[in-house]
């Protein structure tokens, strides 16, 4: 047992390179060893564990790497809460970067407006909203700026349902003249709060698509059009 302990230093054992004896623990003895996933760190592994025809080759790093692998879902399912999750495990925390837009101190991750891959969160509190399974498609930016940056932008509630009753308007299906449906109605169907069913309605009237008419809001005539 001697010669064994004596010779298992240096000795290349699968991913492990085992350096040197580890200090004894509840009388099994133990050897700091080298996995070739972390050069720097030494991982003290029983002794038994290393002799065995089977035994362990690795620091445990190839089974977490396919317990990761199981647990991790396809990019066409990931929901908003888990792209931003595989985002920081990418690229760390927002907060250890810097906002691209004014240098400070960053945040949150945001989704870039010209990302390529993006789908709409199907379901939940952020449904509507757009996410990314590539975390390369998000950079950090501080919570000021990455308001500014959102407050356009078409996946917002307000945005969002000001481009639908427009798209609705231009299309023909809310014809001059007629009624906009009622805030609830309009809430209801984008999923929004009847306070911002009410901004939008005000800013499609700014923008002279739509008029108030009584106690109701009307799509107004062409003619009273400018461009949104």
């Amino acid at each position: 047992m001697a010669n064994r302990l004596n010779n298992l230093a240096g000795q290349r054992l699968g991913m492990l390179t085992v350096v040197r004896r580890a200090p004894t623990s509840r009388g099994r003895t133990y050897w700091f060893c080298i996995c070739d996933c972390t050069p720097n760190r030494e991982t003290p592994i029983r002794m038994d564990v290393l002799l065995r025809k089977a035994g362990t080759r690795n620091c445990g790093c190839l089974k977490n790497a396919k317990a990761a692998e199981l647990t991790r879902k396809p990019d066409d399912v990931i929901g908003y809460v888990a792209a931003h999750d595989r985002v920081r495990k990418a690229r760390g925390n927002a907060r250890t970067h810097s906002c691209v837009a004014c240098a400070g101190p960053a945040s949150d991750w945001a989704l870039r407006k010209d990302a390529l891959v993006r789908r709409v969160c199907p379901s939940g509190p952020f449904a509507g909203y757009p996410l990314s399974p590539n975390p390369s498609d998000y950079q950090p930016m501080c919570r000021s700026c990455h308001s500014s940056y959102d407050r356009d932008a078409p996946w917002r509630p307000q945005p969002r349902v000001v481009r639908g009753i427009t798209q609705k308007i231009l299309s023909g299906e809310l014809a001059a003249g007629s009624n906009l449906p009622k805030l609830q109605e309009i809430a209801a169907e984008y999923g929004v709060g009847t306070s911002t069913a009410h901004r939008s309605i005000k800013a499609l009237s700014t923008s002279g698509f739509v008029e108030l008419a009584g106690r109701r809001y009307r799509v107004a005539a062409r003619d009273g059009w400018w461009s949104f």
